[in-house]
């Protein structure tokens, strides 16, 4: 009895090596194949026309890269963008204040290889998009120290349709939402090692991300909510990392050094732009697109779940 079981026990560790190896490995070829499933449905309908009811924003970014492989990239000013028609808040040349055009660069810099096609406009959009399923994985892994999780996390990412449909849109949330997710992910690591690298991946990733979409620095709530501040903010910490802070911060100032760009370059300026807005919130048709919005993007039960959600998590940080 004792021979046959060291015998199959022999078997099963040294004669079988593939099932060892997907024993080992098996989560990172489970990532591996989500990862190509996130892609394969991304990449549905990758050249199909610019026609819909998002894709007008899809044509603003096209005709800014356009213009980008036309004129170059700095004949307006550095990366100043120019649409190809004017209107509120434009110049008559359609130039126009606006976030950083990453978007539009890089899929300026597609066509300058690949020429006019559309493939090539959406395809670093797509990259970016599908990447970010790696860093949800890596992210909610480092949260919560398992498996399942990460790649759960990881598999809704990828097919969950609203990222997959605005995965092949040239939109700006695809680059803004990669470098979102992965200065999350190198906060939580930084907070673990202190690390100079660290947080200046974390910085460098939030600034882009923030610099592509404003509205995409709200990710410094949920870190500012998970970082070990006590940590972070001793004496002895702030001495060693002063230097690494102070990098952190000027770095992090491009984004006001590019909005303030944007007002010295430009006639019409973002200030103006959000004083219309300003005006507007005051007024009920403002209140109704809100609604209509709300119902289109999230729903109305979508958005009294999401507070009644808030009021519970103010409930549980009050308890610790």
């Amino acid at each position: 009895m004792t021979d046959q079981s060291e015998g199959k026990d022999d078997f099963n560790l040294k004669t079988i090596k593939l099932p060892l190896f997907l024993k080992k490995h098996w989560p990172l070829i489970l990532l591996a194949f989500i990862l190509l499933f996130g892609f394969y449905l991304r990449s549905y309908h990758l050249d199909y026309p610019a026609v819909g009811y998002h894709n007008w924003k899809e044509t603003h970014y096209l005709t800014e890269a356009r213009n980008f492989e036309r004129n170059g990239f700095f004949d307006n000013g550095f990366f100043i963008p120019q649409k190809s028609w004017s209107g509120l808040g434009f110049t008559q040349d359609g130039l126009h204040a606006d976030t950083f055009p990453i978007t539009s660069i890089l899929a300026g810099i597609m066509f300058i290889f690949f020429g006019f096609e559309l493939w090539a406009a959406r395809l670093p959009g797509l990259l970016l998009n599908a990447g970010t399923i790696i860093f949800i994985y890596l992210l909610v892994k480092r949260l919560f120290d398992r498996e399942d999780l990460a790649l759960v996390s990881a598999f809704l990412f990828a097919i969950n349709p609203l990222y997959v449909f605005f995965s092949h849109n040239v939109q700006l949330m695809n680059p803004a939402i990669f470098c979102m997710i992965a200065s999350a992910y190198f906060f939580v690591v930084w907070s673990e090692s202190l690390q100079r690298k660290h947080l200046f991946w974390a910085v460098s990733f939030l600034t882009i991300a923030t610099l592509a979409k404003y509205s995409f620095f709200v990710i410094v709530l949920p870190i500012a909510a998970i970082l070990p501040w006590k940590k972070l903010l001793t004496k002895q910490s702030l001495i060693e990392q002063w230097k690494n802070y102070a990098i952190s911060i000027a770095i992090f100032a491009l984004v006001p050094l590019w909005v303030l760009y944007n007002e010295l370059v430009l006639s019409t300026s973002i200030s103006n732009q959000t004083r219309v807005v300003g005006n507007l919130v005051f007024q009920k048709a403002w209140w109704n697109m809100f609604k209509i919005y709300t119902m289109d993007n999230l729903t109305i039960f979508g958005l009294w779940l999401s507070l009644v959600g808030l009021v519970f998590l103010i409930l549980f940080l009050r308890k610790k």
